[in-house]
């Protein structure tokens, strides 16, 4: 598998603790990135722990 069929996959997610649904309508490649977006919207919304990072649609398909 090369590197951008596994940039096209959708392994992770930033989920809003407070709704139980996805924030925003991206998906992630790698968790790093993931981290990233949920680091940046926790502060952006005054909380450390009220997003949190989840598999995505693809994660249990993913066998890299």
């Amino acid at each position: 598998m090369s590197f951008e069929e596994i940039k096209m996959k959708r392994l992770f997610q930033v989920v809003d603790t407070s709704t139980k649904k996805q924030f925003g309508s991206e998906f992630y490649h790698d968790k790093r990135s993931a981290k990233l977006a949920r680091a940046k919207a926790n502060v952006d919304h005054n909380s450390e722990t009220r997003f949190v990072v989840s598999p995505g649609p693809d994660h249990h398909k993913f066998k890299g």
